[in-house]
This record gives C-alpha cells, structure tokens and sequence, in this order.
C-alpha cells in the first residue's frame, strides 16, 4: 500500500469536519458590515469636529484637537482589525471546506478500491499500479470568498 494511500485512508476513517460554514460567511459579512458602518461614523464626526474646531475659541480648544485626532486613529485601527477578523473567518471557511474535500475524496478513492474485483486487487498488489487514486478526479481548486459580500462561488465538490 503507498505512502498517499495511508494518508487517505486517516481521511477516509475521520468524520465531516464540523463547521459553520454559512454561519462563517455571515459573521464575516456582520463584520465587514460593522467596519463600513463604523468606518463612515468616523468620518462624519470628523466633519463635525472640523467645523467645531475652526470656531472654537476656548481654553480647551488645545486639549480637544489630539484628543479628537487620538480617537479617529483608534476608530480606523478598530475598523482595521474588524476587516481583518472578517478576512480569518473566510480563510477558516477556505480551510474547513479544503478539508472537506480532502475526506469526501479520500473515501471515494476508497469506494473504488474496494468495488474492484479480487484478480484486479490481485493484479494491482503483484503490479504496484493500484490507480483508484488516479480513477477519481481531484477536488476543486477553492476560491477563498472575498470582501465585502463573502459569497461561496465554488462548487460543492462530489466525487
């Protein structure tokens, strides 16, 4: 038995991977949702906060002004990272449906081992030319799902 037959065969015994995976595409939407919604608060109170600057003629005027810069930096470097975990979720979906498809695989190159008859698994144990690996095609390749929508184009892959 080769080296990627023994791989298989962890596949083949593990059950479905356990995941969200719509559920994991709606946080990250949620998220990107929440940067944008965020993101343009920002700039909005900027707006405000300029005008309010221009006339202000107090004694806090001084104080106010960092302080405003301050909490537009930390409102963007939140916006940042809400992106960013939105990103992790689609790329955690990538590698939970990667998975997936290495399991269902895995079992079907198995499924057609085991229809073979005895003289072919004879034949292919004498040989060394077993190719049910070659005999069921490979999974797609993923398109991890993109900002801001995160929609699934890939196929769902069945052997």
């Amino acid at each position: 038995m080769s080296e990627w037959s023994d791989q298989l065969r962890d596949k083949v015994t593990a059950p479905d991977v356990v995941f969200d995976f719509e559920g994991s595409l709606a946080q990250a939407r949620r998220l990107w949702r929440l940067a944008d919604e965020l993101e343009q608060y920002g700039v909005t109170r900027y707006r405000g906060v300029e005008s309010i600057l221009e006339s202000w003629q107090g004694r806090y005027a001084s104080v106010f002004a960092p302080r405003i810069y301050t909490e537009g930096q930390n409102l963007m470097a939140i916006v940042e990272l809400l992106r960013e975990e939105a990103r992790l979720w689609s790329a955690a979906w990538e590698g939970a449906r990667s998975e997936q498809n290495l399991r269902l695989r895995a079992r079907a190159v198995f499924d057609e081992k085991a229809s073979r008859s005895t003289g072919e698994g004879l034949w292919d144990d004498i040989t060394g030319s077993e190719d049910s690996d070659r005999e069921v095609g490979p999974p797609p390749r993923l398109t991890r799902p993109q900002p801001p929508d995160f929609v699934d184009v890939n196929p769902v892959y069945r052997p």
